[in-house]
């Protein structure tokens, strides 16, 4: 599921693995299972877990429910891990990912990151080199935008592009996000 080197040696916060049981609750009891099955039965919020075992369970979850399950545990992400406190407007939380992603992840080795960039009003593009599957991030670009969302904004969009993408074995992906 990823390319980076050193994944194995990643570790994220319980809160993360949370947010995939709130977000799977018309499966919660399979959720759990799956959880089980790659050795995270008894979740903590505040305690650390293997990355690699959180990505095993997404290939099961992939496999089993869909690629738009992966993508509803991303939109859950915002409203479950820490973020820094300082966010008000949906550039700054955009502009922030990669802080909040190493408040909820740590690694002797390369974690892998997410970067930020304008392209105007109302548009930004994210590249994500991080080991989570394309759908996730997608739906941590939702989750982010919309808790963030200006309050005259009437839609958003999200485009992922797919030339270059980690799914091709491309180091990272990119994402432009209007709003």
């Amino acid at each position: 599921m990823s390319a980076l080197i050193g994944v194995k040696k990643i570790q994220v916060r319980g809160a993360g693995i949370l947010s995939l049981i709130d977000a799977m609750s018309l499966f919660r009891k399979q959720a759990q299972d799956m959880l089980d099955s790659h050795g995270l039965g008894s979740v903590v919020e505040d305690q650390w877990y293997p990355l690699q075992q959180v990505l095993d369970t997404f290939v099961s979850i992939e496999a089993k429910i869909g690629p738009n399950t992966i993508k509803a545990i991303g939109r859950n992400i915002p409203g479950r891990v820490l973020l820094p406190p300082h966010i008000t407007t949906l550039e700054q939380a955009l502009g922030t990912l990669d802080t909040a992603y190493r408040m909820n992840h740590r690694s002797e080795a390369g974690l892998g990151s997410y970067s930020y960039s304008s392209l105007g009003a109302r548009s930004g593009q994210v590249i994500s080199a991080s080991p989570y599957p394309c759908s996730f991030d997608e739906g941590l670009l939702e989750g982010m935008s919309e808790r963030f969302r200006p309050k005259d904004s009437l839609w958003l969009r999200i485009e992922h592009d797919e030339r270059g993408c980690r799914k091709s074995g491309a180091a990272s992906c990119r994402y432009r996000v209007t709003w």
